[in-house]
């Protein structure tokens, strides 16, 4: 007794030492009992089974023990549960509750054939372990007799002590291998697992006719006290607490682009402190002790951890771009079905594109890019709006009978435009050609090309003015881009400009080796270089985001256009493979963007609103669902490749509505409908299909079999994505009339009249006629802007805003008049 006393003495100051993995199933949810204790989320472990069926603890081991199939748990192979060549034990609680099966599973890190250990019953009760190595060894140790007698709970200790080459089963503390342990020194190469490990059954198929309770792996042997008092019922987790949760230390701003004069704060729990490093060192305990804010200026990485005394805690981080004063101008280049490999920088050998080639390497290229599905409306809804196209209940296209682009939607050229951006948009709108829907009233202040698709013969328009009638296919896309350099040459030095160049395919003459399509990229190619040539003259290249982009990936359907390629990404234009979705994607800013990059980011359409909007400093309204996000700091490049897991969705209009086509979360693809258009692609199973795009980009290796719990797991963020497309998808529309109670008396006895009056946020002054009347019967129309003075966003959403009226706006045979603001949209 006074040596097991010395023992336990002993071991006392040993329980920091926890496991390196531990179930204690103790949770009433199979959720809670499979939550790994010690927080290592590399170690959970997956139910193989239906969850449900397991119901509580006890039902969860009468479920292992009693089905006619298996149920088990599943481990990833990892190295650091693998013995190798050092010492490693394991403890669980087992009670057998059959004779059936000459081999029933308890643990299995083999599956047979390979290297690895199995711990299993045997018919005649006793316990028996196998060891195989990496030089094909085996060993086999057997219990000495029948230990397990059916329905009795035993603690097993199973003990691997390579350093004196033995291996040891305790049952309830007592040595159950003969001769004090079976020899192991044939065991010359390491015990290193070859697959995942099976938690009660053999190789997925032999069930373990027992149950399992408070399951813990250790890198190390336990002494005889730990044994002891394990085998007397105390559990892991009171002989081996977890050392307390250090917290994760908050940085704002989080990673992004940043203006001149930004203080980051740190924030922690207040117990403990915060240490810092901006030079890229982790943070230890002799780093800086944050106390106050930090000027940003010139930091462009804060490392950021709490400690608890000496025990430090998760690092987190934010990189930072530094940006100038001003604003820039942006430049989107949107080009029409060009496939991921038809621009020299992206792999072309047989056409010829130097500009975009130039841009590339001035600037970032994304090989991650991905639109939002097929149809050009969808693309350009998403773009504008940063929303998918099934918020907004609008058909496939836009035909006379339709009202298009709702006018309560925010677009990115409105947002521009409230930050006093001049905004065009040269080439094709698919978005509606009603007063409402038309690009002048959803904030391009210039509108130059066609409304409906080329295919039929619509006119040539600027704004609302018919330039030609029936415009020649070959010459628009020259037309086009004399606009748009005729655009930049009117805006003065200091303007802020937003130019949107989207002209759809079009043909061209030319000599390339890939005939007509090849023609039409290189066609493209020389635009986007007359563009870039304009900014080099104007000396506005620095101060210019450009982004260059397609909506879709080239038609590969020979039985239609001329194909382009999409390299190795399946199929094209119209389907939701990679070789529709993915697409090119270059970014360009000098002096911010570092020149000659590539970025595996997963961007998508929908972030180009939000990330624009957020490097232009301009509004950003919160009144509505977004699907995009902030990326500007992918964008910019400030973080090549984020670290948390990004989930996009793509939509295929089909009958009468958009259709959920696939799922993508981080390198997991999960398509729930398919349509193939290229003929080489003879795909013919049904989905679901899941594939891992970080090693299959091709979308050839089907992964749904063997991940069962992946699809389950794409499955329920399809189904939190699509509760939020039910209630409102906009807010209520504006109020027709806005002013002190609708309408004001103004008395005109003094020089200026001023009053404030409140608007949604989303608000421009051209949404807005100043409206005056002296009798409330006829009223005439005044452009708001000429009147407007100081302006707030306010807390609420709304915007506050100062009007100033001269009295000599007013007839000078009135005495007074009545005033009122009204709202040029519905």
């Amino acid at each position: 007794m006074r040596l097991l006393t010395a023992l336990f003495i002993l071991t006392t100051c040993l329980h920091g030492q926890e496991p390196a993995g531990h179930w204690a199933f103790d949770g009433n949810l199979a959720s809670q009992r499979l939550e790994e204790s010690y927080g290592r989320e590399t170690l959970n472990a997956t139910a193989e089974t239906a969850p449900s069926i397991w119901g509580s603890r006890i039902n969860f081991g009468q479920t292992l023990a009693n089905e006619s199939f298996p149920q088990y748990l599943s481990l990833p192979n990892l190295a650091e549960l693998a013995p190798g060549t050092s010492d490693f034990s394991i403890s669980v609680w087992l009670k057998r509750t059959s004779n059936s099966g000459s081999t029933a599973g308890i643990i299995d890190a083999l599956g047979g054939i390979g290297n690895g250990f199995q711990l299993f019953f045997q018919a005649d009760n006793s316990i028996r372990v196998r060891l195989d190595d990496t030089d094909n060894q085996t060993v086999i140790a057997d219990t000495s007799g029948p230990q397990f007698a059916l329905n009795t709970w035993r603690h097993c200790y199973l003990a691997i002590d390579r350093q004196n080459d033995r291996v040891h089963i305790l049952l309830d503390g007592i040595e159950a291998t003969p001769a004090g342990g079976i020899d192991i020194s044939s065991l010359t190469g390491s015990l290193t697992p070859n697959q995942n490990w099976w938690i009660g059954t053999l190789n997925s198929s032999t069930p373990s006719h027992g149950e399992i309770d408070d399951f813990a792996i250790f890198q190390r042997l336990l002494t005889p006290g730990e044994i002891s008092e394990l085998a007397s019922g105390k559990t892991i987790l009171s002989l081996f607490p977890p050392a307390p949760e250090i917290p994760r230390v908050e940085i704002d701003p989080p990673s992004g682009p940043l203006p001149a004069g930004n203080l980051g704060t740190l924030t922690g729990e207040p117990d403990f402190e915060i240490r810092y490093t901006t030079d890229g060192t982790e943070p230890t305990k002799t780093s800086p002790l944050y106390s106050v804010p930090i000027l940003l200026d010139g930091i462009n990485q804060i490392l950021a951890r709490s400690f608890s005394g000496n025990n430090p805690g998760p690092i987190s981080e934010a990189n930072y771009l530094h940006l100038p004063a001003k604003a820039p101008n942006v430049l989107l280049i949107i080009a029409d079905d060009l496939g991921f490999n038809d621009l020299g920088c992206y792999g072309a050998a047989s056409v010829a594109t130097p500009n975009l080639d130039r841009l590339a390497y001035e600037g970032l290229r994304f090989t991650q890019f991905t639109t939002t599905g097929p149809g050009d409306l969808a693309t350009q809804y998403a773009l504008l709006t940063g929303r998918l196209a099934i918020r907004a209940s609008l058909p496939e296209t836009i035909t006379t009978s339709t009202l298009g682009l709702d006018p309560n939607e925010w677009t990115l050229a409105e947002s521009l435009r409230k930050n006093d951006y001049e905004t065009a948009l040269i080439g094709a709108w698919h978005l509606g050609d009603r007063s409402q829907s038309y690009p002048t009233a959803q904030g391009f202040s210039l509108f130059y090309g066609l409304t409906k698709d080329i295919e039929l013969s619509p006119p040539l328009l600027e704004n609302s003015t018919i330039i030609n009638p029936t415009p020649k296919a070959g010459t628009l896309l020259n037309l086009m881009t004399s606009r748009a350099t005729v655009f930049l040459d009117g805006l003065a030095a200091n303007d802020s400009f937003f130019l949107c160049f989207a002209p759809p395919s079009l043909p061209a003459t030319g000599t390339s080796l890939l005939g007509d399509y090849g023609n039409r990229i290189e066609a493209l190619d020389q635009s986007v270089g007359n563009l870039l040539t304009k900014l080099d003259q104007l000396d506005r290249s620095n101060d210019t985001l450009v982004i260059f982009l397609s909506d879709s990936g080239a038609d590969r359907n020979t039985g239609t256009f001329s194909t382009g390629s999409n390299g190795q990404l399946r199929d094209g234009k119209d389907t939701t493979w990679e070789g529709g979705l993915r697409t090119p994607f270059i970014a360009r800013w000098p002096g911010v963007i570092a020149p000659g990059e590539d970025s595996q980011a997963v961007i998508w359409i929908p972030d180009l609103f939000p990330s624009i909007s957020a490097i232009c400093q301009s509004y950003l309204s919160s009144d509505r669902p977004l699907d995009g996000r902030d990326e500007s700091a992918l964008i910019l490049g400030a973080v090549k490749k984020p670290k948390a897991e990004k989930t996009t969705f793509s939509y295929r209009y089909s009958a009468s509505d958009y259709q959920l086509a696939t799922v993508r979360s981080g390198p997991w693809k999960l398509h729930k409908t398919r349509i193939n258009s290229d003929p080489e692609n003879t795909t013919s199973t049904a989905p679901p299909l899941l594939y891992q795009l970080e090693v299959d980009p091709t979308e050839r290796i089907r992964r749904e079999s063997s991940e069962p719990t992946r699809v389950a797991t794409l499955d329920s963020k399809i189904t939190a994505h699509q509760t939020t497309l039910t209630g409102p998808q906009l807010p209520a529309p504006r109020p027709a009339i806005l002013g002190v109670s609708g309408i004001t008396l103004v008395p005109v006895v003094s020089s200026t009249f001023e009053f404030n009056f409140h608007r949604p946020a989303t608000s421009l002054n051209e949404h807005y006629f100043l409206q005056h009347s002296s009798d409330l019967m006829s009223w005439d129309d005044l452009p708001l802007s000429a009147f407007i003075g100081q302006s707030e966003i306010l807390m609420d959403g709304t915007e506050r805003v100062q009007l100033v009226i001269p009295s000599s706006t007013f007839p000078s045979t009135s005495s007074s008049r009545f005033i009122r603001i009204k709202s040029t949209r519905p």
